[in-house]
């Protein structure tokens, strides 16, 4: 539960954020780190330690790829790898499932609202192949930067919402 505290607390933060100055802070991310770590070290010992670094670590070494090829800001993936250090590695699965979900929402939302609805064969490429991501939705956007916290929260609060953590 005190985990879980922390997870909605960071999430409402860094979304605030997010859309109010388009950067996730450091300042709130690395204290997440290390909190997640401490705590779960507290709460489950070893297994908890162990948990929350290779959640960090399947965060970082996926995100290493994803912002090479322009999909994530540096910022969404510390928030991911702070998501991975609170909840643990089991975590990241439905909330990586619901995050990309929302984040396919969101973008499709976001092209019917700016009137720049591609065709059904684009949007459908874009979907298969960049399902909730920022790469060739963001391009079709052509409006700049999508605030990709927002799916991250809906994503994890949804895991949250149904027994994922």
């Amino acid at each position: 539960m005190v985990t879980t505290i922390a997870l909605v607390a960071l999430l409402a933060v860094c979304t605030w954020t997010d859309l109010r100055e388009g950067k996730i802070y450091n300042r709130y991310i690395l204290p997440a780190l290390l909190l997640g770590v401490a705590l779960n070290a507290w709460l489950a010992g070893w297994p908890g330690v162990r948990g929350s670094l290779l959640g960090m670590g399947i965060v970082a070494g996926l995100g290493l790829t994803v912002i090479n090829l322009g999909q994530f800001g540096p910022g969404d993936i510390k928030l991911l790898m702070a998501v991975g250090a609170l909840k643990g590695a089991a975590f990241l699965w439905p909330a990586g499932l619901a995050t990309a979900l929302a984040g396919g929402v969101l973008a499709v939302a976001l092209l019917i609202r700016r009137k720049r609805m591609p065709s059904a064969g684009t949007l459908a490429w874009a979907l298969t192949v960049n399902m909730g991501n920022k790469g060739a939705l963001a391009g079709m956007l052509d409006a700049g930067k999508m605030p990709y916290s927002i799916p991250i929260a809906i994503g994890c609060i949804t895991a949250l919402l149904l027994g994922g953590g």
